[in-house]
């Protein structure tokens, strides 16, 4: 497989097709290998590209005491797209792939030519994470389900129990509890054998212990104007699902997809609808482009 070095790491990275570049980013635990569907399909019609971000699959893996850091996964992206000549490009992620483009169509619109955004953590539009509990009083009088959905899942049960099994490293614990809070039982019980390796390929623990939260404004966010897909899977846990309401609301004018009988990895679940979905997408942005 090709790589490309840019501050100071190799990423590895696969591509298919011409034309218009689309490039693919995956979310936590998964490396470029969980688009392969998507980026064949796409390659028929455009230049499809999938990478690996930096610390995953097969890249080098994360040193002791480095942070996890959004910031720098969104440099490595601007570097990447630069590196390849693929600006603009539709952006298209997953999970914590989607907050990075999204962050990134915010920093420079310029590079970005659309966004697909698949559940991205939109919590910063609520609260701080984890919340705090004046935070959670004041959702619960505007939000009053919003509220008991996030203190459910910010509880000893859910995110914070999460991220102390990490931290005493019971990696096993850790990617049981983490699979239950962002895939729910229904994603659980259908997770492929591929995609099993993938999770144990990029199993490391700073993704939940040095990660930071993606730093989103509700005033900066309803300032794109950027041709925007939200995507939704409708199996997905709940909070997954009322963050993507959240961030809807703030971005009136993207367009949206649920995709059925998927979790929050509902490119692998239901892999054609998505295809379909995102191409349906390209199509009209292509055919809404003036010609010459």
């Amino acid at each position: 497989m090709p790589t490309v070095d840019i501050n100071g790491t190799s990423l590895e990275y696969v591509e298919t097709g011409t034309g218009e570049p689309v490039v693919l980013l995956h979310g936590g635990f998964s490396d470029h290998r969980i688009w392969e569907p998507q980026r064949e399909a796409l390659g028929r019609h455009y230049r499809a590209v999938a990478y690996s971000r930096r610390y995953h699959w097969p890249n080098a893996p994360i040193t002791p005491n480095a942070d996890y850091a959004m910031a720098e996964q969104v440099d490595d992206l601007r570097a990447f797209l630069t590196a390849l000549g693929a600006a603009p490009a539709h952006l298209i992620g997953n999970s914590y792939g989607a907050n990075m483009a999204l962050l990134l169509a915010l920093q420079e619109p310029g590079l970005v030519r659309s966004l697909v955004l698949a559940e991205p953590n939109a919590a910063p539009l609520f609260m701080g994470v984890p919340p705090k509990p004046l935070e959670l009083l004041k959702l619960f009088f505007t939000h009053p389900v919003t509220a008991a959905v996030f203190i459910r899942v910010f509880s000893t049960t859910g995110y914070r129990h999460t991220v102390a099994a990490f931290e005493r490293d019971d990696l096993e614990e850790g990617q049981r509890l983490f699979g239950m809070l962002v895939l729910g039982r229904y994603g659980v019980e259908r997770m492929t054998a591929a995609r099993q390796e993938q999770w144990n390929d990029n199993q490391f623990k700073e993704q939940f212990t040095n990660s930071d939260s993606p730093p989103l404004n509700p005033g900066h966010v309803r300032q794109i104007t950027i041709p925007t897909l939200l995507l939704s899977g409708e199996q997905s846990p709940l909070v997954l699902r009322l963050m993507i309401d959240r961030l809807h609301e703030h971005m009136p004018r993207a367009d949206r997809v649920n995709i059925p009988a998927a979790s929050h990895d509902m490119h692998v679940d239901n892999p054609s609808a998505v295809t379909d979905a995102v191409l349906a997408f390209l199509t009209q942005q292509s055919s809404s482009q003036p010609t010459a």
